[in-house]
């Protein structure tokens, strides 16, 4: 495929036409998600992680597996995204205290 920027002419091989999809693709999911979060999050949380790249990768990575992977739809895969990487960000949160701090017995 030929493309042309600032009147440049590129021809795209079929795996370079691949990866740029797919970096466009993953750009629609997580502005998706950035879009969506306040509609699915509690404000307190949302206030915590509106800006926090690993939450925002990780709701973006659930997004796609719940949606592709597992064929839910739109509202489905965007509740469990956020639930999901709500999730892994409390684990994150409990094994940096308990590597600060220790295991509580």
């Amino acid at each position: 495929m030929k493309i042309v920027r600032n009147e440049v002419e590129i021809e795209l091989t079929d795996e370079e036409l691949l990866q740029a999809h797919q970096e466009q693709e993953q750009i629609f999911i997580r502005e998706n998600v950035q879009e969506n979060m306040q509609e699915y999050i509690d404000k307190e949380i949302y206030e915590q992680v509106k800006e926090d790249e690993e939450f925002l990768n990780s709701a973006a990575y659930w997004y796609e597996k719940y949606k592709k992977d597992f064929g839910c739809d739109h509202e489905y895969s965007l509740q469990e995204a956020f639930r999901e990487a709500i999730r892994e960000r409390d684990r994150t949160i409990e094994q940096r205290r308990q590597k600060k701090h220790g295991k509580c017995i």
